[in-house]
């Protein structure tokens, strides 16, 4: 750290300065800059210059961020104008990246005592992943993705997407089908960073926050206007499209996103006359966002989203599916300080699903409505001089409407307290401790502590932390009675009781900026675990129940290291043992063994920068269940172990130009009866990419 001390006395003042390579003393342009606990921040420009205007007297830390670089922080005194510039090093993993997600307040990746993976945009940039599952299997080796009945499904660390949080920005992503939201609407174009905990997170995020919290940051307009367009194409028609317009005028900012997608689908069994593998369907989404400061010390933001997405079924029944989602979210921040805000927050998310009947003029009815609400109220104190208190007060409806549903309505909230304390204790020793409280409309009153902790030993950090974990039964798992396919009903139960979590993990990281590389152990054990249970008599209905306990122990390992001559190194492995206590057996839809490999080389020629990124994952054996379409009758089978291979290359040429051309699944691994094998053989892809702001084509 280094600190800077101006002694002349003026109300507002001006930070200029440069950020450079470390290495080669070539100018960084677009990095990020930004004063850490306000909403100031800047990028710099084609010389890698920044100028931050009217700011007021006191004590910042500023930060300089710049993809593929370590993020630099400084401390620094401002009561004059003043000229500061940062030399950035080149590291396989920025531990100075500043998350959120962890502790829901900003701090740096190195400093959070709950172990966050973090995926960059450039991660996703050079591997060409256009999608959520692409993307998040940079990181996670031991998440899975499959197709189904009803629709894609996802598995992480031995558990079903039900326990899993999705987020965007911090806010809550509603809608799901069989547990899982529609993953089709979270493209990557407009993502800065994909932040991931592993774990019961009950405090923070509250019920269904038993395996782990995915939160997607999106991009933040930094500069006076900005505005990119892309395009991918890829076998089966499959066009991506997204176009981004922003501007920053003094103090007002906005952000326009627009995203058009569309397949031909595939068909992996042709000798199914009436189902593909992949339905065609084509969706498209328009994202608007605002932020006005008021002062340094009050800002307002407000989002909206709207999205669809229309499927067009194969089969003989002359009615499609057609998918709609509106959300918006209001935000209020005063910062009474540097450390000290209270944040005021609006957000609702509305999900629908309508059947659209071809043989009356595509008439469209609704058959599932889903809103979730969410008013929230938190504040972070600095109490003392090691103490950082975080608390929160909110407000959580989940409606539900279906003609499935008796009434065709129902509706579960929640009333929540939650306060978490983070203690300095010295120097090489940090605790987070709290609680949160929820009043249940259905379930009444309950409490879920957690508590996590950091020693730091020069370039290691070990973590261990105990949390609890509660989900109460969703509202279609009370009420809800639909078939998944013509042959099966599946009942609600009313008399489920909710689901509690131990959770105990341990982890070792070690740090420096050419290597990163963390091991981690944990266990979790669940009571209560609600699932479909098979009628005894009608093999055709299926009931929800509280039966199994289930018990998920598990090992991953993570290795990142810049080596020489331009080349990344990422290799990653996670063991994971998910067994069902109650039949003795390892959970359906989960496999033991995962790892990930990936390299990645980079060339740089004047205005030419070339990536060639080459990456294999392995995917273990999976035991599951196959159910007769006809009879209902279910059979045990066992998915083969299988790797996917994708070589993707990234040329950017001048300063806002890049191409990026690729093949996935390099081997032609296609396994007809492995559905948790998404990939449909051998593709070649290509894409182009215009950041217009930042071509300079003449200089």
């Amino acid at each position: 750290m280094l600190g800077f001390t101006i002694s002349t006395c003026m109300a507002n003042n001006t930070l200029t300065g440069h950020v450079y390579a470390k290495n080669t003393e070539n100018p960084l342009p677009y990095a990020n800059i930004i004063l850490q606990g306000t909403t100031i921040g800047v990028a710099t420009d084609i010389n890698g210059k920044f100028i931050l205007k009217n700011i007021k007297e006191g004590n910042y830390k500023i930060i300089a961020s710049y993809s593929g670089y370590l993020s630099e922080e400084k401390l620094i005194n401002i009561n004059s104008d003043f000229e500061i510039d940062f030399y950035l090093e080149e590291t396989s993993y920025d531990i100075n990246t500043v998350v959120v997600t962890g502790t829901r307040t900003e701090k740096s990746l190195k400093d959070v005592p709950i172990l966050t993976n973090v995926i960059s945009k450039s991660q996703i940039e050079s591997t060409g992943a256009i999608n959520i599952r692409d993307a998040l299997s940079l990181s996670l080796p031991n998440i899975n993705f499959h197709s189904s009945v009803t629709g894609m499904s996802m598995q992480l660390a031995g558990l079903e997407a039900k326990y899993t949080v999705f987020l965007m920005d911090g806010e809550k992503i509603s809608g799901e089908t069989n547990g899982n939201i529609d993953y089709n609407r979270l493209k990557t174009a407009d993502i800065e960073r994909i932040e991931i905990i592993k774990g019961a997170s009950g405090i923070l995020y509250g019920s269904n926050a038993i395996g782990g919290v995915v939160n997607i940051i999106t991009k933040k307009p930094t500069q006076a206007i900005e505005a990119t367009v892309g395009t991918r194409y890829s076998k089966f028609n499959e066009f991506d499209t997204d176009a981004s317009v922003g501007f920053i005028l003094k103090n007002f900012s906005s952000k326009t996103n627009l995203y058009l997608n569309s397949t031909d689908g595939y068909d992996l069994t042709p000798e199914s006359i009436n189902e593909m593998t992949q339905e065609p369907f084509k969706s498209k989404s328009l994202k608007q966002k605002f932020e006005y400061k008021v002062s340094e010390k009050l800002n307002f933001e407000a989002s909206g989203k709207y999205y669809e997405r229309e499927r067009f079924d194969s089969d003989l029944i002359p009615i499609h599916k057609k998918d709609y989602d509106y959300s918006y979210n209001f935000k209020s921040t005063y910062r009474i300080s540097t450390i000290n805000s209270i944040s005021a927050v609006w957000h609702s998310d509305t999900y629908i699903t309508k059947n659209v009947e071809e043989l009356f003029d595509n008439k469209e009815s609704a058959t599932y409505e889903n809103t979730f609400s969410n008013a929230r109220l938190t504040g972070t104190f600095k109490i003392l001089e090691k103490n950082t208190l975080s608390t929160g007060l909110e407000y959580i409806e989940d409606k539900l409407f279906s003609n499935r549903i008796e009434g065709e309505e129902n509706r579960i909230s929640d009333i929540i307290f939650y306060a978490q304390n983070e203690f300095d204790i010295c120097s090489f020793f940090t605790a987070i401790a709290g609680l949160r409280t929820n009043i249940h409309s259905e379930y009444g009153f309950h409490i879920v502590p957690q508590i996590s902790t950091m020693f730091k030993l020069s370039s290691m950090k070990l973590r261990a932390g105990y949390s609890m974990g509660y989900r109460s039964p969703s509202i279609k798992e009370l009420y809800m009675n639909f078939s998944p396919v013509p042959v099966i009903e599946i009942y609600g139960n009313p008399d489920l009781t909710p689901e509690t979590a131990q959770y105990f993990s341990l982890s070792a990281e070690y740090s420096k900026s050419f290597l990163n590389a963390s091991v981690s152990v944990y266990q979790n054990n669940i009571e209560n675990m609600i699932t479909e249970v098979q009628d005894l008599i009608d093999p055709t209905i299926w009931v929800y129940d509280n039966i199994n306990t289930v018990q998920v122990n598990g090992i991953d390992f993570n290795l990142r290291a810049r080596l020489k001559y331009g080349f990344l190194l990422n290799a990653s492995y996670s063991f994971t043992d998910s067994e069902d206590k109650t039949s003795g057996s390892q959970m359906l839809g989960t496999s033991k063994n995962n790892a990930g490999f990936m390299i990645q080389h980079n060339l740089t020629k004047k205005r030419y920068r070339l990536s060639i990124n080459l990456k294999a994952n392995y995917y273990g054996e999976v035991p599951f269940q196959e159910m007769d379409d006809i009879t209902g009758d279910v059979s045990s089978e066992l998915f083969k172990a299988h790797t996917i291979w994708k070589l993707t290359t990234t040329h950017k040429i001048y300063s806002g130009i890049f191409l990026t051309l690729g093949i996935d699944n390099i081997f032609n691994t296609l396994e007809l009866e492995n559905i948790m094998n998404l990939n449909p053989g051998r593709r070649y892809f290509a894409g182009l990419r215009l950041d217009i702001h930042k071509l300079n084509i003449n200089k």
